[in-house]
């Protein structure tokens, strides 16, 4: 008896596909879009100038992003979805394409490209300028602060050395004052006087080292707390001029104990 026919497909069993990854499901980026045009691009910097983040603290770019990627996402006319990321991405090679090409314009021809030709040039003359001033502004806060520390480190250097220089002058002082002591301990009235005038010197030496190890500790604090605060707090625009005016008075008042203390050490030493 025969045995059935078996078709050659029946036991055929597909090869497995792997599985996507997360970046498989991503939609395509709109980098990498041969569609991509200036409109497109006019339409994402009037969102992110709609969320003023062409002139935001560093510390709030990435939420002011993510508002202008909704507010592009959510326009009628939107070609294509875009994530928050992207959006800086696409700005600065805006930023860089429009200086490029200007650049090379005028290499070329010898004079300056006349702008406001098209919209995306006529908004990124207006973009550009602003957010320069901010991000040049952060830099010279950044430069004023760096200064400010480098200062107070060398500060408290020099109070340190001055503070060394009076221990071992006062020890000196000390150790003649016993040799004096031990010298003269078999006079009566001359050695109580030396006595009384050696224990006067040392506890004068110890209440002067007292209030030179207090001044330089309430200098080295004051330091240490400046040194705390966050260099790159996001502050907005309208809190700066309070900001400057505070620090202006707080390194006053610095500046004048450091001085009080400098005064009073070389009077200590003279």
């Amino acid at each position: 008896m025969r045995s059935p026919r078996v078709s050659p497909l029946q036991h055929f069993v597909p090869p497995l596909q792997p599985p996507l990854s997360a970046k498989d499901l991503l939609p395509p980026s709109p980098r990498n879009n041969s569609s991509w045009k200036d409109a497109h691009d006019v339409k994402l910097l009037n969102a992110a100038c709609a969320t003023n983040a062409h002139v935001v603290p560093r510390g709030k770019i990435a939420e002011r992003f993510e508002k202008a990627a909704v507010i592009f996402n959510s326009q009628p006319q939107a070609p294509f979805s875009l994530m928050e990321n992207v959006i800086p991405d696409r700005s600065s090679t805006s930023r860089k394409l429009f200086t490029t090409q200007d650049k090379s314009e005028r290499s070329k021809t010898g004079y300056e490209k006349e702008s406001g030709e098209t919209e995306l040039e006529v908004l990124l003359l207006y973009v550009m300028p602003m957010s320069i001033e901010i991000r040049q502004r952060e830099a010279n806060e950044r430069n004023e602060a760096s200064q400010r520390e480098e200062k107070l480190v060398a500060d408290g250097a020099t109070i340190r050395q001055l503070a060394m220089e009076r221990r071992r002058k006062w020890s000196k002082v000390a150790e003649e004052g016993n040799n004096d002591e031990a010298t003269d301990t078999h006079s009566t009235c001359e050695s109580m006087a030396t006595k009384k005038t050696a224990k006067k010197s040392r506890r004068r030496m110890h209440k002067d080292l007292e209030e030179d190890d207090d001044d330089i500790i309430e200098v080295n604090q004051q330091r240490e707390k400046r040194l705390q605060e966050p260099a790159n707090r996001p502050i907005a625009l309208e809190e700066r001029p309070a900001r400057r005016e505070h620090q202006d008075a707080a390194q006053r008042e610095e500046r004048e104990a450091f001085m009080r203390v400098l005064h009073a050490m070389a009077r200590k030493l003279g």
